[in-house]
C-alpha cells in the first residue's frame, strides 16, 4: 500500500511542471503552412521533418488550414526566457513554408539558400501588444 502511494505522489510531482503555451501560431490561409522557429537570422538544418518528394513534417510544425497551434514550452514564462536568453538579440524568428515549396525543393537547398515563404521576427514586448499571437497570412 506504501508503495502505491509513493507512485501516485511520485507521479503527481513529476507531471506538475508549469506549461508556457502563450505563443499562438494562426494560419489565416486556405492551405497547410509549416513552421520552423529559430534562435538566429537563419532557420535550422532540421526542422524536424524528412525531406523528399514525399514530405513528411512532425505533426507539430504543421498548421492546417484556417487553424491555429499553441507551441508550448516546458516552465513558467519560458518564453521570455527562451527569447531573452537564447535568442540573438533578443528577438524570436519564425519561418513559415508553403507546402508547395517543401514538396518543390529538397531540403538541403532550402537550408543552403534559405528559402522559405515567409518569416517573422519578434522581440518579447512586440509578442506582449499582439497577445502573444502570431498570423500567417499567404503572400501569394
Amino acid at each position: 500500500m506504501r508503495n502505491i502511494i509513493l507512485l501516485v505522489l511520485m507521479a503527481c510531482l513529476i507531471s506538475c511542471d508549469p506549461i508556457d503555451d502563450r505563443l499562438k501560431i494562426i494560419n489565416n490561409t486556405n492551405e497547410e503552412i509549416f513552421f520552423s522557429i529559430s534562435k538566429g537570422e537563419l532557420f535550422n538544418k532540421n526542422p524536424l521533418f524528412i525531406s523528399n518528394k514525399d514530405t513528411i513534417w512532425e505533426s507539430s510544425n504543421i498548421i492546417y488550414p484556417m487553424s491555429n497551434y499553441n507551441h508550448a514550452l516546458i516552465g513558467p514564462n519560458e518564453w521570455e526566457y527562451f527569447i531573452n536568453r537564447d535568442c540573438e538579440d533578443s528577438t524570436l524568428r519564425i519561418f513559415f513554408f508553403r507546402k508547395e515549396l517543401i514538396i518543390d525543393y529538397e531540403w538541403d537547398s532550402i537550408v543552403k539558400f534559405q528559402i522559405y515563404s515567409d518569416k517573422k521576427s519578434f522581440k518579447v514586448k512586440e509578442l506582449e501588444i499582439n497577445n502573444w499571437e502570431v498570423t500567417y497570412d499567404s503572400k501569394y
